[in-house]
């Protein structure tokens, strides 16, 4: 089965209940997921977004 393309937008983050999300997803019954190495590949762009550090002077280089 395809679907349309989805763009994920990491600047806008929402956030619920765990049970909340887990009745609303067994109210929903079967539905399509993504598999392993695509929900890794989301799941790292997503820690990479949220781990950048700004640090307020440069770091010295390495001598």
């Amino acid at each position: 089965m395809q679907r349309e393309i989805r763009v994920v937008d990491f600047r806008r983050v929402y956030t619920l209940p765990k049970a909340f999300v887990r009745n609303f997803a067994a109210a929903q019954g079967k539905r399509l997921r993504p598999l392993p190495p695509y929900r890794e590949h989301l799941a790292q762009a997503f820690a990479r977004f949220f781990m950048r550090v700004g640090l307020p002077v440069d770091i010295p280089p390495f001598r």
